[in-house]
């Protein structure tokens, strides 16, 4: 009995020949193929394609984050103790972010006087030239060829500013020292290195009478000269500025895109922004929107609803589309802030200047310790951090940090309560009554002292 399948027998030369093409089918060789190759031919050795190395990409004024969150790249919102204290979390601005200043509302302000003074100063658009000449700095350090020793391909910043009150003739340069001149005369040299090692050892004096009055205890910053707050500088990160002077030579359009308000609508301005990312898909995009939908600056047209939810989502996806080399910086006032605005930023810092009489009595006291560039002109708080509080992390920081703008711009550092001048003036004073006090009593011009007997009659006693 045979077995058949189809009435053929399994055995027959038609089942053979369908088993060779099944065998020929595996892997595209025949059963022979599958055996050893000292018993039949050799297998046919597989050349592997050789790896492409792609170029290491190098992102000027990137490093990643503090903490011990991977993946995390900042750069410098323009200045290191804002990095360092602010977003003290991160070091830095988290790239792929957007930051929300707000400053003071003037509706708060009744006196005339302070509202005068609180005017003319404009700490956020300090902040924000700041924030662009990083870029600009950055940008103009990847043409150099010599900056580093790798090969790695070396991207560079585009600064984007949406208003035309912005002057970017005003940009701050990089802090250049001077060299001081040599005198002749070494007999002057040596007169003022020791001044200057009493004056130092003086400054130390009085810290330390401070620090022990009201028990201050030593922070990772220290204070440097003339009580700034001295942190560690990194130029290939953050750069030394001087806001007193300007870039020099001026940023062109190819390194700051200036986008016009005048003449145009939301739409527009996004898809120019969208246009200047598509254009350098090599750089990092800084964008600044300062005064931000203040109707001092922005027509009655931008203040449509949908208008604004169109813009901020469209920039929300920018930022997820590009969240490796785009960071926004926005600034604006707490009269003309817009919830939308603080759902869409990660980060939100409040700037709250003080008035001109708590300004005057910080100037008094500062002074009679010697340190005039000490006196902070406003309280800084967080409300909200980028990468830390959408994680449920704490962040919030009221009444700690301080600010107020010197020759090296925007300076930040911790709030310590200043020694009271009076106190030491009471001290004097009281000092000098008692020894007025003391001459009277002694000596008289006869040369004797009253305080001992009475020149008064007998007579006339009770």
């Amino acid at each position: 009995m045979s077995f058949q399948r189809r009435n053929q027998a399994i055995g027959s030369r038609s089942d053979t020949d369908s088993m060779r093409n099944i065998s020929s089918r595996v892997g595209g060789m025949s059963l022979r193929d599958h055996q050893s190759p000292s018993i039949g031919r050799q297998v046919p050795l597989v050349r592997k394609t050789p790896e492409i190395k792609t170029q290491q990409v190098n992102i000027l004024g990137v490093k990643p984050s503090v903490s011990k969150s991977s993946g995390i790249q900042v750069t410098s919102i323009g200045s290191a103790t804002v990095d360092n204290l602010v977003f003290k979390q991160h070091g830095g601005i988290p790239v792929g972010t957007t930051t929300l200043i707000k400053d003071i509302s003037r509706k708060d302000v009744k006196d005339d006087e302070n509202l005068k003074y609180l005017s003319s100063l404009s700490f956020q658009n300090t902040i924000g030239l700041q924030f662009i000449a990083t870029g600009l700095y950055q940008q103009r350090r990847s043409l150099k060829k010599d900056i580093t020793d790798d090969n790695s391909e070396k991207i560079g910043h585009l600064g984007i500013v949406v208003g035309e009150w912005i002057d970017l003739h005003e940009i701050p340069g990089v802090y250049i020292s001077k060299n001081k001149k040599h005198s002749s005369s070494n007999n002057k040299d040596e007169n003022e290195s020791i001044v200057s090692k009493l004056s130092e050892v003086e400054q130390k004096r009085k810290d330390l009478k401070i620090a022990w009055r009201y028990g201050m205890k030593n922070n990772d910053s220290k204070d440097g000269k003339n009580g700034e707050l001295e942190i560690k500088e990194d130029p290939n990160f953050v750069p030394r500025l001087d806001i007193q002077g300007h870039v020099f030579p001026a940023a062109t359009r190819e390194e700051v895109l200036q986008i016009n308000i005048n003449g145009n609508t939301l739409e527009n301005i996004f898809m120019a922004i969208q246009q200047a990312i598509t254009k350098n898909p090599k750089k990092l995009i800084r964008l600044y929107l300062p005064n931000f939908l203040n109707p001092k600056y922005y027509p009655k047209s931008y203040f449509q609803h949908h208008n604004i939810m169109k813009f901020l989502n469209g920039l929300k996806t920018l930022q997820s589309m590009n969240d490796s080399r785009f960071v926004t910086l926005i600034t604006t006032t707490t009269d003309f802030s817009i919830p939308l605005l603080e759902t869409f930023s990660h980060t939100i810092v409040e700037l709250k200047p003080f008035d001109q009489q708590t300004i005057d009595y910080l100037t008094k006291n500062y002074k009679s310790q010697g340190l005039p560039n000490k006196v902070q002109q406003g309280m800084l708080n967080v409300t909200k951090m980028a990468k830390v509080s959408e994680f449920g992390h704490m962040a919030v920081r009221m009444n700690e940090i301080v600010y107020h703008v010197s020759k090296n711009g925007f300076v930040v550092e911790l709030w310590s309560i200043p020694v009271d001048a009076g106190d030491d003036e009471n001290k004097d004073n009281k000092k000098q009554d008692i020894d007025n006090k003391k001459a009277s009593k002694s000596i008289e011009p006869h040369g004797h002292d009253h305080s001992n007997h009475s020149h008064i009659s007998k007579d006339l006693e009770y």
